[in-house]
């Protein structure tokens, strides 16, 4: 089994690393944003982002996605409504310091 390390930028400053189950949280200021993903190994390496409006006092789910090898771009960023991301953040751990 492969694994892999996930690179988080939010507006080109870097959130921290992510891997499989796994998940960062931040506070950051309302506004327009960037968020931007990098995965990389000896087979291949993939970029990602999402750009959102964040309003005050609300909470953003993005799920990172590496998709089967083969895709032309493996890696995706996808925002979860509240709901699912509430589900998915329960099956998750913070990554390891």
């Amino acid at each position: 089994m492969t694994t892999f390390t996930l690179y988080v930028w939010e507006n080109g400053q870097s959130m921290g690393q992510n891997a499989a189950n796994r998940y960062l949280c931040w506070e950051t200021t309302p506004g327009q944003t960037l968020i931007a993903s990098k995965v990389s190994n000896n087979a291949f390496s993939s970029k990602a982002e999402l750009r959102l409006s964040l309003e005050p006092n609300h909470v953003y789910y993005i799920e990172q996605q590496i998709k089967p090898m083969g895709m032309f771009n493996p890696l995706s960023l996808r925002l979860l409504s509240d709901a699912e991301g509430r589900k998915v953040l329960e099956t998750c751990t913070p990554p390891a310091e």
